[in-house]
């Protein structure tokens, strides 16, 4: 018997994290990444996405370890930190997003931005998990955080933050546009 040479095809080389969740996320095509005008990119870091609707916020819970977060992961250099909110997103929840500013820094600098829906599945509770989500989502939801246990919360340092954030965007304290009206910059590139 001949040993016929084999190449793993570049998708499937894993990107990161589980070997198999890597293979899936990196042969899965992601939207070109999209930044709200007038934003500066920002350099590599691990980032998520704040993203709120009808009075809740959009968030994942975990599958290893069954806890609750923001749709969030690590950078892929050169990679604004932006567009790691923007990838991450769509690769865990299938929403392509606009990404605004930053609303935090938290230990390790995580980054967390306001991103606004551009298009995807509908806000509603029980949403199908997309391919490239599956070994690492166990469910999509929308939640309103007052409601919420510390517990449920990945990163509990950060809850306390999170809760703040949220009040403000709920009392129109901070700018947050409806998606249709943010001008976005599509496959935004760090510089150097």
């Amino acid at each position: 018997m001949r040993a016929i040479p084999f190449k793993v095809p570049s998708c499937l080389r894993p990107a990161s994290g589980l070997l198999l969740a890597g293979w899936l996320t990196a042969c899965a095509a992601a939207p070109p990444c999209q930044v709200e005008r007038g934003t500066p990119l920002e350099r590599p870091a691990n980032a998520g996405c704040l993203i709120h609707a009808e009075g809740r916020l959009l968030m994942v819970r975990d599958r290893l370890s069954g806890k609750l977060g923001f749709p969030a992961g690590g950078s892929r250099s050169p990679e604004p930190s932006q567009c790691t909110a923007h990838r991450e997103t769509w690769e865990e929840t299938g929403y392509t997003v606009a990404v605004g500013r930053q609303l935090a820094e938290f230990g390790g600098g995580f980054r967390l931005y306001l991103c606004h829906i551009v298009s995807g599945p509908e806000v509603r509770d029980n949403l199908p998990r997309p391919p490239q989500a599956l070994l690492e989502i166990e469910e999509i939801l929308w939640r309103q955080p007052h409601q919420l246990d510390v517990s449920e919360w990945r990163f509990p340092s950060q809850y306390p933050r999170v809760l703040e954030l949220f009040d403000e965007l709920q009392s129109g304290s901070a700018f947050t546009p409806q998606a249709a009206d943010v001008p976005v910059r599509a496959g935004a590139v760090a510089q150097p």
